[in-house]
């Protein structure tokens, strides 16, 4: 259970998210733009390998704890990875299509761009199986070999995984080079088992041996140095020795993680750096043994195998752990709380003496004849610290089912500082407790410092530590200082200091700092620091990267996979639609047009958007006599198609007012509108330069009770006598496109 914390500063913290958003709404990828390195990440698990292969357990698993570790310390923004769970092998071609096109566009801006592939699942020699289908290891390679980043890393945790180092064509060198990380280029592939070996999962572990150890070595355990960063090359031998360790008695025999780096530059590619959590487990200098650290939930977070003489640093997320290691035959653990940007020391003489084993499963056994059949059990060793009962930072907590209140501090059941109540808390104004599996029901406040399970109803505040699978409902704010698992839903504001899994529901403003998986809904302001993944609706929407849609009055948003509807988009880039009277795509469809209309003598218009979908504004003009003055002001939308590099098509749908009667700006609309059609063939000169033709298809129209006797423009065409009323033609232009 989570230790008590200062409330008044938990509220300060998370209500200061607010003002620091509304200052630097960027996302982080934005914020990455420092021209410094900016690291893309594609991870896949996939349990299922077909009818024929023993569905796995902890495929997926892997998958999601390689994602924490390369956002936690790997220095991969929320919005620049990709973790596709159960994918077809359709879904993993536009993955690798959609990180391409980013890639490309983060070029400009960075030193150098990296992509990270992980992959946890059943393999064969010939490829990754997904389900029924199969990635070829040869249209693996083509997709590694074509991504547009200086550095690639491959990753697979999968049996003979090892066969995709075969045939590559490059020099297998040796993975150890200089520790300056400036002139970096090439790849690296690191396989989990050799060609024809079975790469293995634990039950213990709740994890495949290699990829436990590899997360394992990035939070820190590979760190053989002691600088505080994780190289691919120390990252890579820790965790080849400790998969090889593990596996050799196992009945599927040794696993031998295998290589293939071809880097060239001066310097090693760290993977992951310490100094980027603030959150640290520190192993004192005067500890040795095999150190294993568990969470809340009893998951494995990192094992460490450490020697005497120097202080080691496990990287880890704010949380409740168990840190625990054997000494003969005893078992000594010590569970503790991590805040946020808290340090935690351990000296040997703060653990307490305090005691589960299973067998390997393989990664692409057979249904039949499988070798985990009778498998031998791991080590004894290997298992020395699973107890039943989940990690608790105080024996002194503890768990009513009612708790009665006027006001915090004031209580019939006492203080609630070490208390959790597995139903009810009412508090007649107010209540304050230190977790809640239940509901707490408050008229004016209801404080929870740790978690919240269940429902917080207030007619004014609520804050709590952290909800999960939990909601908060309040007339006035409701703000948690860590991530919420559930929803937030006030008429005044929501604010989550992390990541909002679930929905913000407000008719004032919504923040969530860490980002949104769900949705934000307001009538207001919705602010996400981090990504967003699902919908935010309100009149202002701030965002980093978005995946699904921003709709509202005013959008802003960093990479955009999806939509933006607003009256003004502001997006990095979007892979979709921008659909706005004002629609800015810094890396858009954007350029200014000069062109003649065989009707319209002189026009200039720009077009804004993306290549998909694109709005464009456009003014015209030509002498219609030595007094007066034709104009036409329109817009529309319009979509282009690249034809290769020399050729491309705009299509496109304009309306426009149009005036015969001068140039003043009040008779605009008076006279006519105009409806076209239009079809563009150009062909680029230079990257900012390109001629084209095209056709339109026209429509004029009297606006009702014009005095116009003839059309202004076709005044040849069929009808176009003084009872016209719309009048169809053809035109022809051509132009200039700038930019």
């Amino acid at each position: 259970m989570i230790a008590p914390r200062g409330r008044a500063a938990r509220v300060a913290v998370a209500l200061a998210a607010v003002a620091w958003l509304a200052a630097a709404p960027t996302s982080a990828s934005a914020a990455s733009g420092d021209g410094g390195v900016r690291r893309f990440a594609l991870i896949i698990g996939s349990n299922d390998g077909g009818p024929e292969r023993v569905r796995l357990r902890f495929a997926v698993t892997d998958a999601r704890s390689v994602a924490s570790v390369l956002e936690e310390l790997g220095g991969v923004a929320a919005a620049d990875r990709l973790v596709l769970e159960e994918p077809a092998r359709a879904a993993v071609l536009a993955a690798f299509a959609d990180l391409d096109r980013r890639m490309v566009a983060a070029r400009r801006g960075h030193r150098r761009t990296e992509l990270v592939v992980y992959y946890s699942g059943h393999s064969d020699e010939d490829g990754l199986l997904l389900g029924r289908e199969r990635l070829g290891y040869d249209e693996l390679r083509a997709a590694l070999k074509a991504a547009p980043a200086d550095v690639r890393i491959a990753i697979l945790d999968s049996c003979a995984s090892g066969a995709l180092l075969r045939e590559k064509g490059g020099k297998r060198v040796a993975p150890f080079l200089a520790e300056d990380a400036a002139k970096v280029s090439g790849h690296a592939y690191l396989t989990s088992a050799a060609a024809t070996e079975a790469a293995q999962e634990s039950d213990r572990l709740g994890a495949s041996f290699f990829t436990h150890h590899f997360v394992s070595g990035l939070r820190g355990a590979a760190d053989s140095s002691g600088d505080g960063r994780v190289t691919l090359s120390e990252a890579y031998r820790f965790a080849f020795d400790e998969t090889l360790l593990r596996t050799e008695h196992t009945r599927s025999g040794p696993q031998h993680p295998s290589f293939d780096i071809d880097l060239s530059g001066s310097g090693d590619v760290v993977i992951t750096d310490l100094a980027q959590v603030s959150s640290q487990v520190v192993l004192a200098p005067g500890l040795a043994g095999r150190f294993f650290v568990r969470d809340r939930d009893n998951r494995l977070v990192a094992e460490v195998h450490k020697g005497s003489g120097r202080a080691t640093a496990i990287g880890v997320a704010p949380g409740v752990y168990r840190v625990a290691f054997t000494e003969g035959d005893a078992v000594w653990s010590r569970d503790l709380a991590v805040e946020r940007g808290q340090q935690v020391m351990l000296q040997r003489n703060m653990f307490e003496r305090s005691g589960g084993v299973i067998a390997a499963r393989e990664r692409g056994g057979m249904l039949v004849g499988d070798a985990q059949e009778g498998g031998l059990e791991e080590p004894a060793w290997d298992d020395p610290t699973y107890v039943t009962e989940r990690p608790r930072v105080d024996d002194e907590w503890r768990t009513v089912a009612f708790r009665a209140s006027l006001l915090p501090g004031l209580s019939l059941m006492g203080s609630g500082e070490r208390q959790r109540v597995e139903g009810l808390a009412f508090g007649l104004l107010g209540d304050s407790v230190g977790e809640v599996a239940g509901g707490q029901l408050t008229t004016l406040v209801g404080l929870v410092d740790g978690r919240l399970e269940g429902v917080q109803l207030t007619i004014g505040l609520n804050v709590a530590g952290e909800v999960r699978d939990g909601v908060q409902v309040a007339t006035a704010v409701n703000v948690v200082s860590e991530g919420v698992a559930g929803a937030q839903v006030a008429v005044g504001a929501n604010v989550a200091g992390a990541r909002v899994d679930g929905a913000q529901v407000a008719a004032g403003l919504n923040v969530a700092s860490g980002g949104v998986v769900g949705a934000q809904v307001a009538s207001g302001v919705n602010v996400a620091g981090g990504a967003v993944t699902g919908a935010q609706i309100a009149t202002v929407n701030v965002a980093g990267d978005v995946t699904g849609a921003q709709i509202g009055v005013i959008n802003i948003g960093g990479h955009v996979r999806g939509a933006q509807i607003g009256l003004v988009n502001w997006a990095e880039s979007v892979d979709g639609v921008s659909l706005a009277l004002l629609p800015l795509v810094a890396d858009g469809y954007n350029h200014v047009e000069v062109w003649a209309d065989s009707e319209v003598w002189g026009n200039v218009g720009a077009r804004l958007g993306t290549p998909a979908l694109h709005a464009l504004v456009s003014v015209g003009s030509r002498e219609v006599s030595g007094k007066q003055c034709f104009v036409r002001v329109g817009g529309g939308l319009g979509s282009h198609v690249g034809l290769g590099r020399w050729a491309y098509l705009d299509l496109d749908v304009m309306a426009s007012v149009v005036s015969g009667g001068g140039c003043d700006v009040d008779a605009l609309g008076r006279d006519e509108v105009l409806a076209q059609a239009r079809l563009t063939l150009g062909v680029p000169l230079t990257s900012w330069l390109a001629v084209f033709l095209g056709v339109s298809a026209n429509g004029e129209f009297r606006v009702t009770d014009a005095d116009a006797p003839r059309p202004l423009l076709a005044t040849d065409a069929v009808g176009a006598d003084e009872s016209w009323d719309v009048v169809a033609f053809p035109s022809v232009f051509g132009g200039l496109r700038l930019f």
